[in-house]
């Protein structure tokens, strides 16, 4: 199967590219690096992924020279061909994903992940927010060793969380447990869908489809 990042928080991507623009590479970047670093939340694992993934880093969690190279690209044409470079199989399949529908890019990322729909979700959550950061590419700019690659050893699930950024604005406002004969969790996400309502859109609807899935577990049980 092939591999594709799913952060589960997009914001944290935005907060270390600039960790990255701003620090010189450390000796490694692991899970301790990172939460030294304040990403301390939940599914902020998957972050050590992505950099192994669009090159950052080796598998082994080495800095790669994208690392420096990338402080030195104020125009973000270096992370734009990385990312670009990391989703080659995408666009083969469509020249222009950032431009399609997430139901036309969702049977691509089941067909090679044969991942879960929540998932496939935050997939194409988690590529749009690449390329929103990173802004036009530029076939002809150099990728220093910029490789798609699988991170040596895939990270633990982590919790689902519902994605928070500057670029999708949704953010949980309340969770309340009630007790009334069955336990119900109730969950209020407030959207701001004047960015991307069609993401907003697509991330609510994996959500209900899995807290539909968890009430008919429990109905069984």
């Amino acid at each position: 199967m092939a591999y594709f990042p799913a952060v589960r928080d997009p914001g944290s991507i935005d907060l270390l590219l600039s960790l990255i623009r701003q620090t010189p590479p450390p000796p490694l970047v692991d899970i301790d690096y990172l939460r030294d670093a304040g990403f301390r939340r939940d599914g902020d694992n998957a972050l050590v992924d992505l950099l192994v993934f669009l090159g950052f880093t080796d598998p082994d969690g080495r800095p790669a020279s994208m690392w420096k190279a990338y402080g030195a690209d104020p125009s973000g044409r270096l992370l734009a061909d990385a990312v670009r470079k990391s989703y080659a199989r995408l666009y083969e399949t469509f020249p222009d994903p950032e431009a399609r529908d997430a139901d036309e890019l969702m049977p691509f990322f089941k067909k090679l992940t044969n991942a879960q729909d929540t998932d496939l979700a935050f997939m194409i959550l988690t590529f749009r927010v690449l390329r929103d950061i990173a802004g036009p590419s530029s076939p002809s700019a150099p990728i220093p060793q910029a490789q798609a690659q699988r991170p040596a050893q895939a990270q633990a699930a982590q919790p689902i969380m519902p994605p928070s950024s500057g670029l999708s604005a949704m953010r949980p406002s309340g969770v309340r447990i009630e007790h009334a004969g069955d336990m119900r969790l109730r969950i209020t996400i407030e959207v701001d869908a004047s960015n991307d309502p069609e993401l907003s859109a697509l991330v609510r609807a994996m959500l209900a489809k899995a807290m539909r899935g968890s009430d008919q577990r429990g109905n069984s049980s």
